[in-house]
């Protein structure tokens, strides 16, 4: 079963999560928004994150030092020359394999004519590419049996004929081969990636400052909560965060219109984003229609402090800051694959970022809930079983005093801001199951959000009163945004498939021409010159449009269904 769909399966569990934690709130009685807002959010920002992260990574906080001082320690140098699962390619980096080119236990890795930096030029060498180096890496190390990232055996096969070729006779890799090829490639990666992690604080720092940024998206994100209710307040906060959050990563590093224009999935993805879009205007024209039909004294009923106007201009607020969400998850990237180098499963390695993200925002909102609490002297409720009843009318200017029950008010709290977490959870568990195209995730994302906190909506009435034909806008808006993430997932799928097919495609190529290659190859180490067959320039013309076009045609056999 595709990797792709699991993924879909964990953002609509985000998305529940997420489009459902503002119910617990309102089992909280009779405490001030900005009391039960911060006791929620230590759960959310603070105990949920690092418990988690503590639970189900390794190293934590070895891998939190390590990122934060931009000093990689020996022992995961070590680690990560010896686990090449855990290994993203651009860890192999090609211009010390060039330099490594001519070692016996490369022979028989395909050669290519690759560009490199030496000297502060640009040269090109006869040298085999860092793709073809790590597949062979991967299935030439020692498998680590408890490695939770160990290749499954169809994995291990392909990279064979990824490396060596389709016919390549593995008997020919000689123990003494293995040992040596693992040692020099483990020497590239204790050089390469201390570099790597140089600038590590600086990527962690704009992690930081982008919670921070998301922060007070979440902040007014309540707030839209507050005065548009469940239904529609998610809609239209969670439409400008869709947009910005999905598109905008790739804007800002020019490779948007690229990626639209020379890749069919990527603009399928982008399709369907359009659609979530279209379902979110759907979404906002249901709620002006509601706001046209219901009397004021139904809103209230519904949401108690209902204002259309305020409400529109804190989503606004909301949907923008809250995308910076998207670039935070972006710059912690590095932690990602430092935690995998201290043994974490790749399921779990977007947890640890996750601290370092909700720090920030969690920082946000306590400041400004710090002043509110001082402005309105609701600080006591804290602590204080009695409090100032916010429903009944003042006597003789003394305010009435009420009874709570803390301990409820603050699990209410607590499960309130727990739920709320678990959508970022398992937003990084299912980021990690969609390939290329990861950014698709926040659309995916997004969408499950909406649908979800759209249902909860219509479960606690909030649409009383309103017409059917308004009830049915927001039913084609809900089907729309579920349409939607069919899509953005149909897209990673072509991407997935078409890699596949394209690998298939340049194997076929190269098991054909990999004699000849190879007896060009030796003859040239030995200064002789090589025979080549005249047809073999031909084969190699008709087998490169094969190569390039074969990635098309699950996007052409979709267009044309």
């Amino acid at each position: 079963m595709p990797q792709v769909f699991f993924g879909v399966i964990f953002h609509w569990l985000g998305g529940l999560a997420s489009g459902s934690f503002y119910v617990p709130y309102k089992a909280v009685k009779k405490w001030s928004w900005e009391v039960y807002w911060l006791a929620g959010g230590f759960f959310s920002w603070i105990i949920a994150p690092w418990i988690m992260a503590i639970i189900l990574t390794c190293g934590l906080f070895g891998a939190m030092t390590e990122i934060f001082s931009g000093k990689v320690s020996d022992k995961t140098l070590e680690y990560a020359a010896t686990h090449p699962t855990h290994v993203a390619a651009r860890f192999v980096d090609q211009t010390a394999v060039a330099d490594a080119a001519n070692a016996e236990c490369f022979k028989f890795l395909k050669k290519s004519n690759v560009e490199v930096v030496k000297d502060g030029q640009k040269v090109k060498v006869s040298a085999p590419t860092s793709e073809d180096v790590l597949a062979a890496w991967t299935v030439l190390a020692e498998p680590d049996p408890k490695d939770p990232n160990k290749l499954t055996e169809k994995d291990i096969q392909q990279n064979w004929d990824k490396a060596f070729g389709k016919d390549f006779d593995q008997s020919q890799m000689t123990p003494e081969l293995r040992a040596e090829f693992n040692t020099t490639v483990g020497n590239i990666v204790k050089t390469t990636v201390p570099a790597l992690y140089k600038d590590s604080p600086k990527s962690m720092g704009w992690a930081f400052i982008f919670g921070c940024l998301w922060g007070v998206g979440g902040l007014t994100f309540g707030l839209t909560m507050r005065y548009l209710g469940m239904s529609l307040g998610m809609a239209i906060a969670l439409g400008y965060c869709t947009v910005l959050g999905t598109i905008m990563p790739d804007i800002f590093n020019g490779s948007f219109m690229t990626h639209l224009t020379h890749e069919p999935p990527y603009a399928v993805i982008i399709l369907g984003l359009g659609v979530c879009l279209l379902g979110v205007i759907l979404a906002g024209v249901a709620g002006m229609s509601k706001e046209r039909e219901m009397p004021d004294d139904v809103k209230k009923e519904a949401i108690k402090e209902f204002s259309f106007g305020k409400g529109i201009l804190v989503a606004t607020i909301s949907g923008v800051f809250s995308a910076c969400m998207a670039y935070a998850q972006h710059a912690g990237l590095p932690l990602d694959e430092l935690s995998a180098l201290h043994g974490t499963g790749s399921l779990w390695v977007g947890l640890p970022k996750l601290c370092v993200i909700l720090i920030g925002g969690f920082l946000t909102n306590f400041v400004w809930c710090a002043i509110l609490l001082t402005k309105n002297g609701t600080a006591y409720q804290f602590f204080n079983k009695e409090v100032n009843d916010p429903d009944v009318p003042a006597v003789d200017g003394k305010p009435v005093k009420t009874k709570v029950n803390m301990a409820w008010n603050y699990l209410f709290s607590a499960i309130a801001g727990t739920t709320w977490y678990f959508q970022f959870f398992f937003y990084t568990m299912g980021e990690t199951r969609m390939g290329d195209y990861k950014f698709s995730s926040w659309t995916l994302h997004m969408a499950s959000i909406i649908i979800f906190s759209s249902c909860w909506g219509l479960a606690l009435h909030e649409w009383r009163g309103s017409s059917k034909f308004t009830k049915f806008l927001l039913g084609v808006a809900i089907f729309t945004l579920l349409y939607s993430t069919i899509i953005v997932g149909y897209g990673n799928l072509m991407k997935q498939t078409s890699a596949e097919a394209e690998q298939a495609a340049v194997v076929a190529v190269e098991g054909q021409a990999g004699a000849e290659d190879a007896a060009a190859i030796d003859a040239q180490d030995a200064g002789e010159p090589a025979e080549v067959e005249a047809a073999e320039p031909a084969a190699e013309q008709d087998a490169a449009p094969a190569a390039d076009s074969a990635w098309l045609a699950p996007y052409f056999a979709y267009m044309s269904a």
